[in-house]
Parts: structure tokens; sequence; C-alpha cells
């Protein structure tokens, strides 16, 4: 190809390519903006969801410990501990739920993600406040109760992913390979 050849591309490449620029964009075709609409409601759900079993977890843990440590409860302060585990369960539900479940879990049932980690926050709730009785005298220290949700809802994600991780490729003609 002659140097007056190659020119001749190059300008008409860069002629179609500034016209293409310049050019109004299409609006967005009907089945693009109907998967941007359910992927924003999958999205939506899904922080929900795991909002939900969080505050869920929370309020159950929270109220089990008051039911233990304290005999005489007055209804104020139940009410502020029942919100501030509700509270706090459904923010670290959004924190971890969300996406543990986008990036681990995306082939696994949401109902048997949202059962997994329910009972697995509760349970790391419960084993927090064991192991933080040694350590976190008269009280019992709320950070052991908030890593121990957390690494056994990790560990229940852990055995999600390995037991769903495979799950699309189950109607996969094998290799003959």
């Amino acid at each position: 190809m002659s140097a007056r050849a190659f020119a001749r591309t190059l300008i008409g490449f860069l002629c179609s390519l500034a016209s293409s620029v310049s050019q109004q964009p299409r609006p967005l075709p009907r089945t693009i903006y109907m998967n941007i609409l359910r992927r924003v409601q999958v999205v939506a759900g899904t922080v929900a969801a795991t909002a939900v079993v969080g505050a869920v977890s929370g309020i159950v843990v929270a109220s089990a410990l008051l039911a233990m440590r304290l005999a005489h409860i007055s209804p104020q302060l139940l009410w502020e501990v029942l919100k501030l585990g509700g509270q706090t369960g459904a923010a670290f539900g959004v924190m971890l739920g969300a996406p543990l479940t986008f990036a681990l879990l995306r082939r696994a049932p949401l109902s048997r993600i949202a059962s997994s980690a329910f009972v697995a926050a509760t349970v790391g709730g419960f084993l927090g406040y064991a192991i933080s009785l040694p350590f976190a005298q008269p009280r019992p220290s709320v950070d052991f109760m908030l890593t121990g949700s957390c690494l056994a809802v990790g560990m229940a994600a852990a055995r999600l992913w390995a037991k769903f991780r495979g799950a699309h490729n189950t109607t996969a003609v094998p290799s003959a390979g």
C-alpha cells in the first residue's frame, strides 16, 4: 500500500469518525430500557431483603440478650435497645449482604441466601456474646457480637458459594475433550 492510499484511508476513517461523533445520540431501545429497569429492581429488592434480614437478626439477638441479662427492663430501655439492634442489623445487612450477594452468590436462590444469613448472623451474635464474657466485664462487648455475626455470615456465604458456583453449567453438554 502506498503512502498516498494509506493517507486517503486514514483521512476517510477520521472523517467518518468525526461525523459519527457529531450525530445526535439515539434514544435507548425499549429492550435496553427494560433491561436497565429490571436490574434496578433486582438491586433494590436485594438491598431491601438484606436490610430486613439484618434488622430481624439484630432484634432477635438484642431481645434474647436483654432477656438473659436484665430481670427488670423498663419499656423505654427495651424499645431503645431493640431499635438499636434493628438499625445496626439493617446497616450491616446492607453493607455485607448486598455485596456478598452480587459478588459471590449470584447463582444461589435469594431465599436460601436470606435464611442462611439470618441463621448465621444470629448464631454468630450469640457466639460473639459468649466469647466476650471473659474479656468484657461487667457487660458483654458489642464489638465481639458484631464481629461474630460478620464472620458467621462470611462463612455461610462461602458455603453457599461453594455449593452453587457451578449451578449454571448443570444443563450444559460436556465437552468431547
